[in-house]
């Protein structure tokens, strides 16, 4: 979740990460389509705007509702 509070540095990371998958793909599956960086990226400005309102220190958080009395449910 850290990725979508940083999309200039979580765009680096994919073009760097997507280029190399793309070599070993090509080397193990002549062949293969190639994974488009820029695709997956703009997925992840749409999550990144869904998303980031309810991306919060969840340690902080439940420390907050245990101190407020709150209940809680855990799985």
């Amino acid at each position: 979740m850290a990725d979508l509070l940083d999309l200039d540095s979580t765009h680096d990371k994919l073009k760097t990460i997507v280029q190399l998958k793309n070599k070993v793909f090509a080397a193990l599956y002549p062949g293969a389509e190639r994974i488009d960086a820029e695709a997956i990226f703009q997925k992840c400005r749409l999550w990144a705007d869904t998303l980031t309102p309810m991306i919060t220190d969840t340690t902080a958080l439940l420390h907050r509702a245990w101190k407020d009395g709150k209940t809680m449910l855990f799985e």
